[in-house]
């Protein structure tokens, strides 16, 4: 009888902490799938949607309700540039007036611009929303948990748009950094980073924890993302990993003070960074993210490149050097496909979203994904006179079939490469730009993941840009392709950014030749002079833009 009872007691045990076990788990635990999208903070404040007119309460809450009935799971808020978009106990916020003491600081006023004239409806917009005793922050993130989304906040970690005196815009300059000048970078390369924080000061972190918490207790969130993306530069130049322990810490006392300010307010508050996708990049500049997963000190991660997207990002690559973790791992989709600001089409963007879902990515992260309403009226036009094909126009439709790999079966894509362009501290996956020796061969591999046995393409071609009149031929995994028409590179538009001394080489692909995977290109030059490969791109053509969608 003793015997009996012990087991039942002990039987109750179990389920009793499995119980709270579970509620333990529970509170960071969400759902593994996400889509992600970024408000960037100042296409709100500058009401670019309406084309910059003064911006009202209402139209605030627009920029939300427009991917209200989208896949999209989360709303990121971002916070702030170089200063808080909002009033701060700890610095002044951007776009509240001019004051005369920061005034003296900077270099003369230059001649009146757009960005002059931008930067005033910032502090006409700042002002009105202010007087009305709310933000953009506010009215978003309450918008977005009216229409069942997720709220974030996400924090800047240092960001360089502001940071150069020479700059005038002294509504855009946080009073800390100004009146601080012994916390910049100083001798450090790259744009503006000579003028950003050096974390390594202890009074810069604290400076920062204290915005995040205030920002914490302020808004009716359920996360923070620390956005190390914006921009790449913590310490001083190649000492990063001195201070990998500095920044363990840093992140500890940050998710402790988080959870303390959970805890008050009888919620959850998730806590999730963006870094690029690789360890290495990640240790240089003093991220020791393994650490900071087996301390459990984040509950997601972003991966992603500053500005110019990487369409081969190594998800998969990155998920086997964490070690698999159990917490998910997401991928950014940032705007521009190559050069800085060349604009990312319709069917580049699902090429690129395939790549990240068959790579593993438990979900998509926009950046960047703007709407106006001028563009959106564009395009209605386009779809009423029939004659679109390749279209760079955003729209929330498109964040439908950006969902999943299944909402992107039989649509029109692009895949690619990048063709090795550059930015903040982090080197695109690329063999691109490739130098071409005489009679040399040279292999390309591209992952196009389309199943061509269970959805047949009308069509799908190869596009090559390189130096002109070059003479080399193409294999498709091990098979010699023809040449195409050569008008083909203006129907889909692949002449962007070209260059004088290069061209465009257009190949026809037959579909039963595509591995639903990884293929593997042969350059073959059959030239006695060397040239220059600079970019690959798959165009895959399932039928009419209408059924499959622009180009």
């Amino acid at each position: 009888m003793n015997t009996h009872r012990v087991r039942i007691f002990a039987c109750l045990s179990c389920i009793l902490m499995l119980i709270v076990c579970a509620e333990s788990l529970d509170l960071h635990a969400k759902p593994k799938y996400r889509m992600l999208y970024n408000t960037d903070g100042t296409d709100i404040m500058g009401n670019f949607y309406y084309g910059c007119r003064p911006a009202s309460v209402m139209d605030v809450q627009s920029y939300i309700d427009r991917i209200a009935d989208s896949p999209v799971t989360t709303v990121l808020v971002c916070t702030g540039a170089l200063s808080p978009y909002v009033r701060s106990k700890y610095d002044r916020a951007f776009g509240d007036g001019e004051d005369a003491r920061l005034i003296a600081r900077l270099k003369a006023r230059p001649e009146d611009s757009a960005q002059t004239a931008m930067m005033k409806m910032y502090k006409i917009n700042f002002k009105f929303l202010s007087d009305q005793g709310t933000d953009i922050v506010k009215i978003a993130v309450d918008r977005a948990k009216e229409k069942g989304k997720e709220a974030f906040i996400t924090v800047r970690m240092n960001d360089l748009h502001f940071t150069d005196t020479a700059e005038y815009f002294p509504s855009t300059k946080s009073e800390f950094w100004l009146t601080h000048p012994e916390y910049w970078m100083g001798d450090h390369p790259g744009w503006h980073a000579a003028g950003g924080f050096n974390f390594a000061h202890t009074a810069v972190r604290q400076h920062k924890l204290d915005l995040i918490k205030e920002e914490c207790e302020r808004y009716n969130i359920d996360g923070i993302e620390l956005d190390f993306m914006r921009f790449f530069e913590l310490f001083p130049f190649e000492r990063g990993r001195e201070y990998a322990d500095v920044m363990t810490a840093w992140m500890k006392e940050i998710r402790r003070s988080v959870d303390q300010i959970a805890r008050r307010k009888k919620t959850k508050i998730l806590l999730s960074v963006r870094i690029p996708p690789r360890l290495e990049l990640c240790m240089d500049k003093g991220l020791d993210v393994k650490q900071w997963l087996k301390h459990h000190l984040i509950d997601f991660i972003t991966v992603g490149p500053h500005w110019i997207c990487d369409p081969n990002l190594p998800v998969a690559k990155f998920k086997r050097e964490l070690g698999d973790p159990a917490i998910p791992l997401y991928a950014t989709i940032d705007d521009g496909q190559f050069q800085p600001r060349e604009p990312r089409s319709n069917g580049m963007y699902r090429g690129v979203a395939a790549h990240y879902y068959d790579q593993g990515a438990d979900g998509l992260y926009l950046f960047n994904f703007f709407f106006t309403e001028k563009e959106q009226e564009r395009l209605a036009e386009i779809r009423k006179s029939g004659e679109g094909f390749y279209v760079t126009i955003k729209e929330p439709a498109l964040l439908r079939e950006l969902s999943s790999l299944h909402s992107l079966e039989k649509k029109n894509k692009f895949y690619s490469l990048s063709d090795g362009s550059q930015e903040t501290s982090y080197r695109h996956e690329t063999p691109f730009p490739i130098f071409v020796s005489a009679w040399e061969e040279y292999e390309v591999a591209l992952n196009i993941p389309e199943n061509v046995s269970k959805h047949k393409p009308d069509l799908v071609t190869l596009f090559l840009r390189g130096t002109k009149d070059s003479k080399f031929r193409v294999k498709l995994n091990g098979v010699f392709i023809d040449a195409a028409g050569g008008h083909l590179a203006d129907v889909y538009k692949r002449k962007a950014h070209l260059l004088p001394e290069d061209d465009v080489y257009v190949f026809t692909i037959p579909y039963k030749l595509l591995n639903c995977g990884s293929n593997d290109f042969h350059i073959r030059s059959m030239q006695p002079v060397p040239f220059f490969m600079k970019r690959i791109e798959v165009a895959v053509n399932y039928g009419s833009v209408q059924e499959c969608g622009f180009f």
